[in-house]
């Protein structure tokens, strides 16, 4: 029962954060930014397609980043904390490296998993290579979920 509970939690999730994500970029966005939700969105709606399918991998990868992020926050180690003031360009270069490696960590999570492998990995590589539309739509959903999870964090220690 209980992986009953986290599996729709954690879909519930998922699914915020890519509306969340989908319409910032339709509110927010700048030039073609604002056409990233209409390219990629028969690409979000098939939920077997090859990036939705890596969208979750790397959901689960942001949630790993966004909970260490925390816990180094609580514990003052301010090296390791993702800050999310996209306006200072030194932090959004901080957010960027970052981003990059937690997208090189769930690139290396499919190329070595059974139910992924190489041939996936490469056509994940190949569509972000191919469209800068799918590739930027990741750095932002990763931002999202990254502010949402601190958030949820902040709330629960709240309580």
């Amino acid at each position: 029962m209980e992986s009953i509970v986290h599996n729709t939690i954690w879909q519930k999730d998922l699914n915020h954060a890519i509306k969340t994500t989908m319409s910032l970029l339709r509110s927010f966005g700048v030039g073609d930014a604002m056409a990233i939700p209409e390219v990629i969105s028969k690409d979000i709606d098939d939920k077997s397609s090859t990036y939705y399918r890596f969208l979750e991998v790397l959901f689960d990868e942001t949630l790993l980043d966004a909970e260490l992020s925390f816990s180094a926050e609580k514990a003052g180690n301010t090296n390791d904390v993702y800050l999310d003031c996209a306006l200072r360009k030194k932090q959004k270069a901080i957010n960027k490296q970052r981003f990059n490696g937690i997208l090189n960590d769930a690139l290396l999570f499919c190329l070595m998993s059974d139910n992924y492998g190489v041939c996936f990995t490469d056509s994940v590589r190949a569509l972000l290579d191919q469209s800068y539309s799918h590739s930027a739509f990741l750095f932002e959903f990763y931002d999202t979920v990254m502010f949402q999870t601190r958030n949820h964090y902040l709330d629960q220690e709240k309580k």
